[in-house]
């Protein structure tokens, strides 16, 4: 998407928030979809996997402040 980061930051203003992570595209997510399975179901071992638990973790630590 054209000017994708730009928006993204536009839209946390507007809303007074702020990205807290980045999950690049991956083929494990469409291959899961197929399944019926999250990232982590099928793909528990994937970079992907690691990329949504770090997220988490992020989000969960950022929530005990």
């Amino acid at each position: 998407m054209k000017r994708e980061d730009e928006k993204v930051q536009e839209l946390c203003e507007d809303l007074g928030t702020e990205v807290v992570g980045d999950i690049p595209r991956s083929e494990f997510v469409t291959e899961a979809e197929e399944m019926k399975m999250t990232v982590l179901e099928a793909f528990p071992e994937s970079e992907q996997a690691e990329v949504y638990r770090k997220l988490a973790s992020r989000i969960i630590e950022g929530n005990r402040d």
